[in-house]
C-alpha cells in the first residue's frame, strides 16, 4: 500500500498526538535498528489505541507530501506514529526538516489568515503541541535532527511570513526557534553518547513509552501536558495524561540551548546541540576522512578514528589563533555585523588571566596560541572527555575552553581532559559567553576548520552564537550532570 493511501486511511486531519520517529539504523553497530524495531512494537502495543495508526516510510515518500499535505477527517483515535529510517549519511537532517514542513504547514496557513500583517508564532507553538519527535541514534544523529528541525522550522515560517531570510539572524531567529521547535525525545544508540552523559535523554524503550503515554490527550485535557518551549530554563515537570491529568509527576520537559556556527565566507550556518571546536578535534576528523580513502578503510571506522587521533596527537602543536566576544544584541552593532569581520583593537597575551580580561571587552580581538578552542553547550565530547566542565546546556551561554600543549606535555597529563582537571593547567583559559568569533591570527598561513558535534564544518572565520532552545523530554526524577 502506498504512503498516500496509508496516510489517508490511518491519519486524521487533526491528530491530538503525532509521533515522528527518526532512526539511524546503523548507529552503534546496528543497535539503532534493533531499538527501532522494539520501539515500533512497544508503541503499537502500549501507546496507540488503533494499532494500525503506525506507518513506516522513507524520506523520498515524505518529500512527496511537502507542501501542502491534507489528512482526512479524524477517526476516534488520540494518537498516530510515523517511523522514518535514514538510509545514508546525514539523511536525518533532511528527514527532520521535511517533517517540520509537514506539521508546521497547517498552522502557518491558519496563522496567516488570522493576521494580515505579521506572523503569529504563538499559533505555531499551539499547533506543535500535537507533534513530538523521537530520535534514535548517536550524538551525530541527534545533532543532525536538531539541525534539520531548526532549518525546516525557519524555512517554513519565513516563507509564510514573507521574510527574505537570514540577514540578521540573532536574536530574531532565536526567538522563533524557542517558540516553535517541536518537543524531542532522545534515545541514544551510538558508541560515544557524550551528550547523553548529561542525562537529558531516555535510557531505554520503557522510558520512551512512559513519556509518550503522558502526552496522549484525555477527555480532561485539551492539549498534551508539559509541551512546548517555556520561558524557564530549568526542567519543568508534567503530570501523566493517561489517567486524566493526575498529580503524579511523570516526565520532565527540559529546555536545552541550541547553538549555531555561521561562516562569513560562504554565509552558511550549522546548528548544534553539544559543542563546536577548532584545533586538534578538527584535525582528527580531517585525518579520519582522508584515511577512509586508504587501506585503513578495511578495518572499520573505530580503527580509523583511533589512528587519526594518534597521528593528530603526535603532530599536535599550538596554532596562532584569535578570538573576540561579540555583542549579545544585534541592536548594538551595524546591520549584518555578525557576518562580517570589523577591524578591532587586538593584543597578544599568553596568560589565561590576561586573555580572560581582554575578552571581557566586546569586539576586541585577542591573539594567542592554542591547540584547541572548544565552545561547549554540554560538558563532554570526543568519547567521554570533559572538555568543558563548566558547561550548562540550560544557561544560554557557551563554556569556552582553550589550551595549548605539545605532544609530551599533553600525554603526561591526558587524564586531566577526562576528569576536567585540565582547566587547572597553567596553559588553559576558561570563560563564558553567548556570542564569539574565532579566526586564525593575522599573518597565519595554515588553514583551520571548525567542527560541530563531530562533523567537519568550513574554514575559519566562524561565528558561534546562542540560537534559541528546544525541549527535551525525559522521565521525571532524573538528575542532570
Amino acid at each position: 500500500m502506498s504512503l498516500d493511501n496509508e496516510l489517508a486511511k490511518n491519519l486524521p486531519k487533526l491528530v491530538p498526538l503525532r509521533i515522528w520517529v527518526i532512526v539511524n539504523p546503523t548507529s552503534g553497530g546496528n543497535r539503532g535498528e534493533k531499538l527501532a524495531k522494539k520501539l515500533h512494537g512497544a508503541i503499537r502495543k502500549n501507546v496507540l489505541v488503533n494499532s494500525s495508526n503506525i506507518i513506516e516510510t522513507t524520506l523520498s515518500q515524505l518529500q512527496k507530501q511537502v507542501p501542502p499535505i491534507c489528512f482526512p477527517q479524524m477517526p476516534e483515535t488520540p494518537c498516530a506514529a510515523i517511523v522514518i529510517r535514514s538510509t545514508e549519511s546525514s539523511e536525518s537532517t533532511a528527514i527532520a526538516a521535511t517533517i517540520c514542513k509537514l506539521f508546521i504547514h497547517h498552522s502557518s496557513s491558519s496563522a496567516a489568515t488570522s493576521s494580515s500583517t505579521s506572523f503569529d508564532t504563538q499559533q505555531h507553538q499551539l499547533r506543535l503541541f500535537n507533534d513530538i519527535v523521537v530520535a534514535i541514534g548517536g550524538d551525530g544523529t541527534l545533532s543532525e535532527v536538531v539541525h534539520g528541525l531548526c532549518t525546516g522550522t525557519l524555512d517554513v515560517i519565513k516563507k509564510t511570513n514573507g521574510a527574505s531570510g537570514g540577514t540578521e539572524a540573532w536574536p530574531a531567529d532565536a526567538t522563533v526557534l524557542s517558540r516553535n521547535l517541536p518537543r524531542l525525545v532522545y534515545l541514544p544508540s551510538g558508541t560515544g553518547a557524550d551528550f547523553a552523559r548529561l542525562g537529558f535523554n531516555c535510557h531505554n524503550i520503557d522510558e520512551v513509552i512512559s513519556v509518550l503515554k503522558c502526552l496522549i490527550p484525555t477527555e480532561d485535557s485539551n492539549s498534551p501536558p508539559g509541551g512546548g518551549n517555556t520561558n524557564s530554563s530549568s526542567p519543568t515537570t508534567a503530570a501523566g495524561g493517561v489517567s486524566g491529568g493526575t498529580s503524579t509527576p511523570r516526565f520532565q520537559s527540559c529546555r536545552i540551548d541550541v547553538g549555531s556556527v555561521a561562516y562569513p565566507k560562504t554565509g552558511t550556518r550549522r546548528y548544534f546541540i553539544n559543542e563546536c571546536s577548532v584545533g586538534m578535534s578538527s584535525d582528527v576528523i580531517i585525518k579520519s576522512e582522508n584515511y577512509k580513502k586508504t587501506w585503513l578503510r578495511h578495518f572499520g571506522g573505530l580503527v580509523i578514528f583511533f589512528a587519526a587521533a594518534i597521528v593528530a596527537l603526535v603532530q599536535m602543536k599550538p596554532k596562532p589563533m584569535r578570538l573576540r566576544r561579540l555583542p549579545c544584541s544585534s541592536s548594538s552593532q551595524p546591520k549584518n555585523a555578525s557576518m562580517v569581520s570589523v577591524p578591532c583593537p587586538r593584543t597578544t597575551r599568553l596568560t589565561p588571566a590576561e586573555i580572560r580580561a581582554d575578552l571581557e571587552l566586546e569586539n576586541r580581538w585577542v591573539d594567542f596560541p592554542a591547540s584547541t578552542i572548544a565552545f561547549g553547550n554540554g560538558k563532554y565530547f570526543g568519547g567521554g572527555m570533559m572538555i568543558c566542565p563548566h558547561g550548562d546546556p540550560t544557561d544560554q551561554l557557551f563554556a569556552v575552553t582553550a589550551w595549548y600543549a605539545t605532544f609530551w606535555a599533553f600525554v603526561l597529563r591526558v587524564f586531566g581532559v577526562y576528569n576536567g582537571n585540565h582547566v587547572k593547567w597553567a596553559e588553559t583559559t576558561t570563560l563564558e559567553g553567548s556570542r564569539f568569533e574565532v579566526d586564525v591570527a593575522e599573518g597565519a598561513t595554515e588553514q583551520q576548520f571548525c567542527e560541530t558535534d563531530g562533523e567537519l564544518g568550513e574554514e575559519l572565520p566562524a561565528i558561534i552564537e546562542f540560537m534559541g532552545s528546544i525541549n527535551l523530554l525525559r522521565p521525571s526524577g532524573r538528575k542532570s550532570q
